[in-house]
Parts: structure tokens; C-alpha cells; sequence
């Protein structure tokens, strides 16, 4: 039983990182939702849009953050999924 209880600890103390880590990858995404909401917002602007070469950068700098955004989201997912199997492990 000892042991046992013991796994069951280890358990609750993966599925409360993994909480963590999901927790911490959905602040990561909405920072990251927040920055490229920011960059379109100045790239309507009419000044910067007149400008090519500062339009240009700007579009280079959502696209690697929207690239990242994609990997965040499926990085979430997959510990998401993790944890579901776990808690209904430990159930």
C-alpha cells in the first residue's frame, strides 16, 4: 500500500506540473495574441503603411510570431492531452 501511495504522489505531482506548464504555455499564447494584435494595429496605421520598408519588417515580425504562436498552441495541446490521460489515471 506503501507504494502505492507513494505512485499515486508522484502522480498529483506530475499532473500539478503539468498544470503549471499548460497554465504557463496559455499565458505564452496570449502574450503572444496581445503582441500580434499590436503589430497589425501599427501596420494600419497610415504613416507606417506609406513606409515599405517599415511595413516590410513589421510583417517579417508577425509572421515569426504568429509561427511561434502556432507552436505554442500545439506545444499546449500536447501537454493538455497529457494531463487528461493522467487525472483519469489517477482516478
Amino acid at each position: 500500500k506503501s507504494q502505492s501511495h507513494q505512485e499515486q504522489k508522484a502522480k498529483r505531482n506530475m499532473i500539478q506540473k503539468l498544470e503549471k506548464e499548460c497554465d504557463d504555455l496559455l499565458l505564452s499564447c496570449d502574450k503572444l495574441k496581445n503582441e500580434i494584435k499590436a503589430l497589425e494595429e501599427r501596420m494600419a496605421d497610415p504613416a507606417i503603411y506609406s513606409n515599405a520598408a517599415k511595413i516590410s519588417e513589421l510583417v517579417k515580425q508577425k509572421e515569426e510570431k504568429e509561427k511561434a504562436l502556432e507552436s505554442l498552441e500545439e506545444s499546449w495541446f500536447e501537454a493538455s492531452e497529457i494531463l487528461e490521460n493522467s487525472k483519469a489515471e489517477l482516478l
